[in-house]
């Protein structure tokens, strides 16, 4: 399949991603010309899970957003690997902002500023990515609030990139403080404009591409949301099922507390990321 083809492809499940998207969170969608190719891949997704977009009832829309990526990448031949058992958990528990979102501080750590600068990517003004996002959705698990947002940007050796990021929303006394910078990457524009509207599906695909299985309380998955367990000491909870250089875990875990005394943790999120082979691929225009 030719580069002009697979770009028609893109653009199409571009549009209905923002379609349904729009339709499942009741917001407008602006009015643009249909581009080429919507027909086709909505009879692809029909035979894929039986489900027509002009009939999806609520509970169906998440199921057809699933199914625009992967008939996305089955056409290109780069099938997706096994889907994150909690990306649907996910997905219902977002909610896409408009933006510019409230100015605040921005925070990032000195391994994000690390990690920019091993990337290519200047520091001088970075914090005008994390502010002036393209697309936001908002991700609330009881009281922790994230942001996973996507920005295009200029890179001057290689066209355009996303930098696609994971901020936390720290408040006090219930007003924002500050948005802490948790995770963040770059992908090349090219390789993933089908995605770059919708922030939850971009990090999804990233982490079940680059993900690494662990093993929590005899559950073997990539990425772990919303757990809570109880007297189980906290060095004791993950298990990397396969060990190798490399590879960074991201984990935040909030203590249980009866009294003074705690008693268990909740993890809002927990992933066990290959950035070896993410920053190989990254370089070689792969991603």
């Amino acid at each position: 399949m030719d580069t002009l083809l697979k770009n028609k492809y893109k653009t199409a499940v571009s549009y209905l991603l923002r379609l349904v998207s729009s339709k499942r969170l009741g917001i407008h969608f602006d009015d643009e010309p249909k581009p080429e190719k919507v027909e086709e891949v909505e009879s692809l997704v029909k035979d894929k899970i039986g489900l027509n977009l002009s009939s999806l009832k609520k509970e169906d829309y998440v199921k057809y957003e699933l199914a625009l990526s992967d008939v996305l990448s089955d056409i290109l031949s780069n099938p997706l690997q096994d889907n994150i058992e909690d990306e649907i958990f996910l997905i219902d528990k977002s909610v896409n902002i408009k933006t510019p979102i409230p100015k605040c501080n921005i925070i990032i750590d000195n391994s994000l500023k690390k990690r920019f600068k091993l990337l290519g990517l200047t520091l001088s003004g970075i914090n005008s990515y994390f502010l002036e996002p393209d697309f936001v959705s908002m991700i609330k698990l009881r009281n922790v609030e994230y942001l996973i947002e996507t920005k295009k940007i200029k890179d001057n050796k290689l066209g355009y990139s996303i930098l696609l990021s994971l901020v936390q929303i720290e408040r006090f006394l219930g007003k924002i403080e500050a948005y802490k910078v948790a995770d963040s990457y770059l992908l090349h524009f090219d390789k993933f404009e089908s995605l770059y509207s919708s922030p939850i599906r971009l990090f999804l695909n990233l982490l079940n591409t680059y993900g690494a299985y662990m093993e929590f309380n005899g559950i073997k998955k990539k990425f772990f949301i919303n757990i809570e367990e109880k007297n189980i000491p906290d060095s004791a909870i993950f298990k990397i099922l396969t060990p190798k250089k490399g590879r960074t875990l991201k984990l935040q875990g909030n203590p249980i507390m009866n009294g003074t005394k705690q008693v268990g943790l909740w993890i809002p999120f927990a992933y066990l990321f290959d950035w070896d082979l993410y920053i190989q691929d990254y370089k070689s225009h792969k991603i």
